[in-house]
C-alpha cells in the first residue's frame, strides 16, 4: 500500500464518521441521553485524530498523483487548501469534544453554550470535510467535474 492508497482509504472516515457522530450527538441532545452524547463526543475526538492521518497521507498521495497526466495541479491545490480547513475544524472540534467529555463526567451535564459550540464545530467539520472530498474526487474523476462533456458514442461500435 502506498500513500495514495492510504489516503483514499482514510479520507472517507471524517465525512461519514462525522455524519454518524453528529446524528448520534443530536439524538442524544434531543432525548437528554448522556450515554449517546458521550459516544458522539468520543467519536468527535477520534475523528479529529484520524483527520491528522488523512491530511498528512495527502502529502504522499500528492507526490504520486501529480505526476499522472490526467491529474490537475490546480484541483490538487484547491483540495489541499480545503483539506487543511477541514483538518483545523476537526482538530478544534475534537479538542472541544474532549473538554466536553470532561465537563459531562464532572458535572453530569453540559452547558447550553458548550452544546451549541460542539454542534456548530461538528457541523462545520462535516461541511468542510465534504467540500474537501468534493474537490478531491475531481482530481482523478473528470466525469464529476462541472465542465465535463460526455464523449459522443460511435453507433457502429454498438452492433
Amino acid at each position: 500500500m502506498n500513500a495514495a492508497h492510504a489516503h483514499l482509504l482514510l479520507n472517507h472516515f471524517p465525512v461519514i464518521g462525522m455524519l454518524v457522530a453528529l446524528s448520534v450527538w443530536l439524538i442524544g441532545l434531543k432525548t437528554s441521553q448522556n450515554a449517546l452524547c458521550r459516544v458522539a463526543l468520543g467519536w468527535f475526538v477520534v475523528i479529529g485524530a484520524v483527520s491528522l492521518l488523512v491530511y498528512f497521507s495527502g502529502n504522499g498521495a500528492e507526490a504520486i498523483v501529480e505526476s499522472l497526466p490526467e491529474a490537475s495541479r490546480d484541483l490538487i491545490e484547491v483540495h489541499e487548501r480545503w483539506g487543511l480547513f477541514s483538518l483545523l475544524a476537526s482538530l478544534a472540534g475534537g479538542a472541544l469534544a474532549a473538554m466536553s467529555l470532561w465537563q459531562l463526567q464532572r458535572a453530569g451535564r453540559l452547558q447550553r453554550a458548550l452544546q451549541a459550540a460542539v454542534t456548530g464545530l461538528a457541523g462545520l467539520s462535516l461541511l468542510l470535510a465534504g467540500y474537501a472530498g468534493y474537490w478531491g474526487g475531481q482530481i482523478r474523476h473528470s466525469e464529476i467535474r462541472a465542465d465535463f462533456t460526455a464523449p459522443a458514442e460511435d453507433r457502429d461500435d454498438r452492433r
